[in-house]
């Protein structure tokens, strides 16, 4: 058989798109390899014509790299064209028998394919149909030389003809704008490509499995792939970001030209010959086998190589040769498993510099160990100390009769105190003397510091009640209580008047939670035990303050008999107490006018009633746990809504300025504040109600004061 004048000895493949023979020179004898295109193509003029200038330049353009076209057969039933015959094996063939192939020869087969792609890219050519079966190992006496074969009829044709199917296994080297075609296909698109083959040799598979063309597609368009340092950790830094780079699913974040990627691997790989045939130098060292994971039909399978099964084109020497020419760049632990870049001289003394770094980190924990007199610290206190405990619970806990050890939160560390914590005057109190020494367990080893508590307890030498209830100082002695008359919505009840106050006042932040008040009362708590206190009357209320105050060895205030309850020593008597509805309201407004830029703060700590109170808006119709809303500006909480609150004074209308009042006797006592039912109207600071002195409702709860001590 004859095909232009060559003698077709065997047919080597055939496909939809080509069939390609290996023919003999009648006159040479030379062998080459003739491609011909199908009927299709000869019977459209301008595909034909389309095919024969492709032809025309490749024959003009010839690179080391890629097949060298010689001739073009043109006859009434064929048309084609004579490439070189090469004798080797394709990457495909390659990559079948031995899996992965080693770094070097991997980077050295893309930089040629990059040289070859250099020649298409340099004269706005592209060519579309880079996978390992378009590249071929050509034997040499040098070595192994990666030479591309010819760019894909179909790839050019199927658009003006039909669409050849390429099968699944040419489908994962497809670019997602090959895909999708939302982009236009260019040189970036054979960089694509080169990125998928560049992947393939480093790890052994495609970087987009499936099984079916659209599950490949899907894959592509995602874009996500296992990194290749993930797959393969030997794999330099360098080299993983160019092929990320290669694999982008933007066109235009690609490199846009072979030139430009061979120049990236140029940069990380400074090897003068990288373009040079690999050399073929078999191994005469005793290899172990090595098993590796390979991915087949979506499940990871081991298998393991053995010394008959490696690779002929890898070279151990020269791989030596790369790990030293790469010393400035990277360090290669027995030449496999890559630490990262390193500066040369920084691993040059990467002893001495290690030997440093343990001398200066040894000279710094014997200094948090307080050699050389190192690590005298201060320590802040923020707050007051702890209130101690109940009576009750004191007598529960093991206390010597003179000191004990304690714990104190200073900020974010916790301290224990070994210093003497004297009981004074034998009451049961559990109170700070002027100065504690405290072991604070930070760093390497305890150290000490002594702190003055006296200004920290600053007029409460004692602060003394259930430690998870905080009070607040009000210092205020004088201010104005009511409303203003042209304050829209006033309560008729609400005179405006100044009244004055003879002592300050500790305040307790939140209301008599069920906790507390069952500690003290030895009752039982009912739900959440930080809800506040409620179905307790006001007699029970001062009830209440007597026993705390005897609790913690503090005089009582009330005296209570036949006649009623009295309060005879008034502000000056130092135990627990309900507040003075002055004391009340001064502290529930903080000091803040009630019209600020126009905006009626009416509510404890602002006009923002649904941030600063439960009412009946928002707290679902049912009383919620202390503290959780925003404070007032004293850090008061729930002073508007949750529950009311009952107050020492008894109800009468205002009579004006006053100093230190303490209400009249009545059994009608104030109550004040609002709770989880009330309209917004019935929570401001200013109004008032009240109710009999033996009245119980589960709105109504109550908060305590304790005057501070007068120097």
């Amino acid at each position: 058989m004859k095909l232009g004048g060559y003698t077709v000895e065997t047919l080597v493949s055939e496909s939809p798109t080509a069939q390609v023979y290996k023919v003999r020179h009648p006159t040479l004898q030379s062998v080459h390899a003739c491609k011909l295109v199908p009927q299709l193509v000869q019977a459209v003029p301008s595909v034909r014509a389309t095919f024969l200038q492709k032809v025309q330049w490749r024959i003009e353009h010839q690179s080391p790299f890629f097949i060298r076209v010689t001739d073009v057969i043109e006859t009434e039933t064929s048309l084609g064209f004579v490439m070189d015959w090469l004798e080797g094996m394709t990457l495909r063939e390659h990559l079948n028998r031995y899996g992965k192939v080693e770094m070097l020869p991997a980077v050295r087969w893309v930089a040629q394919v990059l040289s070859a792609l250099h020649t298409f890219h340099s004269d706005h050519h592209i060519h579309l149909d880079i996978h390992p079966g378009n590249v071929f190992l050509q034997q040499s006496d040098k070595g192994a030389l990666a030479v591309l074969m010819d760019d894909g009829i179909h790839v050019h044709l199927q658009s003006d003809v039909q669409h050849f199917s390429t099968g699944v296994e040419r489908l994962r080297y497809r670019a997602p704008e090959e895909v999708h075609q939302q982009n236009q296909v260019g040189c970036s698109t054979d960089i694509y490509r080169v990125g998928v083959l560049f992947y393939e040799l480093l790890v052994g598979r495609t970087p987009f499995g499936g099984d079916t063309e659209y599950s490949i597609m899907h894959a592509i368009n995602g874009g996500r792939y296992q990194s290749i340092q993930a797959a393969r950790p030997d794999v330099l830094v360098g080299l993983a970001e160019i092929i990320d780079t290669a694999l982008h699913k933007d066109p235009a974040k690609r490199y846009q030209s072979a030139r430009e990627m061979l120049e990236a691997i140029q940069s990380m790989v400074p090897l003068p010959d990288v373009l040079e045939p690999v050399e073929t130098v078999p191994s005469t060292s005793a290899v172990e086998a090595v098993d590796v994971l390979i991915e087949q039909d979506g499940e990871w399978i081991l298998q393991s190589s053995s010394p008959a099964d490696l690779d002929p084109y890898y070279d151990f020497e020269e791989e030596d040769e790369l790990a030293s020419a790469l010393d400035s760049r990277v360090w290669f632990p027995s030449h496999k498993k890559l630490i990262g870049s390193v500066s040369p001289l920084i691993w040059r003394y990467r002893f001495v510099m290690s030997a440093a770094l343990l001398f200066v980190a040894g000279l710094y924990a014997l200094w948090l160990g307080g050699l050389f007199g190192g690590r005298n610290a201060t320590i802040d206190i923020e707050a007051a100390p702890m209130w101690g405990m109940t009576k009750a619970r004191l007598d529960q806990l093991p206390l010597p009769s003179q000191q004990s050890d304690l714990k104190l939160t200073l900020g974010q560390h916790q301290v224990d105190v070994t210093g003497g914590v004297p009981v004074s005057g034998g009451c049961g109190r559990c109170c700070w003397s002027h100065t504690e020494r405290f072991t604070v367990p930070f760093g390497w080893g305890p150290f000490e510091s002594t702190i003055d508590l006296s200004t920290v307890v600053d007029d409460l030498a004692c602060p003394t009640i259930e430690y998870e209830f905080r009070f607040e100082k009000v210092g205020l002695r004088q201010g104005m209580m009511g409303a203003p008359p042209d304050l829209p919505m006033r309560a008729d009840n609400s005179l405006w008047h100044q009244v004055q106050l003879i002592a300050p006042f500790w305040i307790s932040k939140t209301e008599v939670t069920q906790e507390l008040y069952s500690d003290v009362m030895d009752s039982t708590v009912s739900g959440d035990p930080q809800l506040p206190q409620r179905e307790v009357s006001w007699k029970e209320a001062v009830e209440f303050c007597n026993r705390i105050s005897k609790t913690e060895g503090l005089e009582e205030c009330y005296q209570v008999d036949s006649a009623g309850v009295h309060w005879e020593k008034g502000v000056l008597c130092e135990g627990y107490r309900l507040p003075t509805e002055a004391e009340w309201e001064l502290s529930a407004k903080a000091k803040s006018p009630l019209v600020v830029d126009g905006k009626y703060h009416w509510f404890a700590g602002g006009s923002n009633a649904a941030l600063l109170a439960w009412y009946g808006t928002n707290s679902g119709q049912s009383v919620h746990p202390v503290g959780g809303k925003y404070p007032n500006a004293f850090g008061l909480y729930d002073m508007s809504g949750n529950v009311s609150e009952w107050v020492w004074d008894g109800y009468t209308p205002y009579l004006g300025n006053e100093t230190n009042p303490k209400g009249v006797r009545s059994s009608k006592k104030v109550i004040r504040g609002g709770h989880f039912r009330s309209p917004e109207t019935q929570i401001r600071v200013f109004d008032r109600g009240y109710a009999s002195e033996g009245y119980r409702s589960e709105t109504i709860g109550f908060r305590i004061v304790r005057s501070l001590r007068q120097q």
